[in-house]
């Protein structure tokens, strides 16, 4: 219990940092949206955790994959499987996916099971949609809704003619 909390601040430190560095600010979402990412996050992080760290990671320690290799194979899958690395993805949410599953492996190997794994990764996600306001993926760069506003007005400095 203790390592997968440790793992969620660590993870929530990482989306804190995201959201610093892509807004400049924390995007904190509308409360209403707060229950269906909640239910997001803990089902994305239970299916994955079970599919990645669970099976995979089983699979490939039970033909005799040395526990380092097998959790950076796995690793590797989960983060290249997450689409990140798509163009217009940011690489620092690639490099997120690819810690998450570096740790989730690390602490499913040093406990035996997944369920700290998965309580860190679910606080992660939730904490990424706390600071950026998207419960899944976040949005290519120029789709935010700050993008789009500031491309519909006028430079900074422009006056629209007809009005005060």
């Amino acid at each position: 219990m203790v390592g997968g909390l440790f793992y969620g601040l660590i993870g929530t430190a990482q989306a804190i940092a995201f959201a610093w560095l892509r807004y400049q600010a924390l995007r904190l979402p509308a409360i209403n949206s707060y229950p269906g990412a909640l239910i997001n996050a803990v089902g994305t992080a239970l299916i994955d955790e079970v599919a990645y760290r669970g099976v995979l990671f089983g699979i490939l320690l039970g033909v005799g994959v040395n526990a380092t290799t097998a959790n950076v194979i796995q690793a590797l899958v989960y983060a290249l499987s997450t689409s990140l690395g798509a163009p217009g993805r940011d690489r620092y949410m690639l490099v997120l996916a690819l810690l998450i599953g570096l740790g989730g492996g690390w602490l499913t190997a040093a406990t035996g099971g997944i369920a700290a794994a998965f309580l860190g990764h679910a606080v992660t996600r939730f904490a990424v949609f706390l600071c950026t306001g998207h419960p899944g993926q976040v949005a290519l760069r120029g789709r935010e809704t700050e993008d789009i506003e500031r491309r519909r007005r006028p430079p900074d400095g422009w006056r629209i003619i007809g009005s005060r």
